[in-house]
């Protein structure tokens, strides 16, 4: 009977150990609204995971893909696209995203960003967006984020199956622009 408590006290101590783990390297987070279309589809079906360990030894580039808290509120999570590192000028023209000067090619953005602005980040700070710019609450709106904000990369979709995957990190780059704005 001993043996039997034994191992059951076992199993249980083994599973809070894993739970634990999880639990502190990861999140879930599940994906509602427009703002990250087509690269979501924001119905409330994509769940994500998140690696909270992401940026221990790395720091965030340009086209990762976040889930940050909301600025001031810190209690609503939001998912975007880094498109400003620490240090850089971004700026909006005409709808588009420059950094330093240079246009910023976006293949997964659909629209234009609204409103010519233009901010320098600080050596803590990151611009991020969302990928559908008529839709998305993002930096444009609340400025840029400290690196304090993010939760970590995403990383993964598990739900629903057919949907299940690796998200796709990198496929923003800066490219040569012949004039700046």
């Amino acid at each position: 009977m001993r043996a039997i408590a034994w191992e059951f006290v076992q199993t249980v101590l083994l599973t809070l150990a894993i739970f634990a783990i999880v639990n502190l390297t990861t999140a879930r987070v599940r994906v509602i609204g427009p703002s990250m279309q087509p690269t979501f589809r924001g119905d409330g079906s994509e769940l994500i995971i998140v690696s909270r360990l992401s940026y221990v030894w790395d720091a965030p580039q340009r086209g990762d893909v976040v889930v940050l808290r909301m600025p001031a509120s810190g209690r609503e999570d939001l998912i975007k696209r880094v498109v400003g590192l620490p240090g850089e000028k971004v700026q909006i023209v005409g709808g588009h995203v420059w950094v330093n000067g240079e246009p910023l090619e976006e293949s997964y953005a659909v629209g234009l960003t609204s409103s010519d602005q233009s901010w320098e980040l600080a050596a803590d700070q990151l611009f991020v967006l969302g990928d559908n710019r008529a839709f998305s609450r993002d930096s444009h709106s609340f400025g840029p984020i400290s690196l304090d904000e993010l939760v970590g990369q995403a990383w993964l979709i598990y739900w629903p199956p057919t949907e299940w995957g690796l998200i796709d990190q990198r496929t923003a780059a800066a490219s040569a622009a012949p004039s700046s704005p």
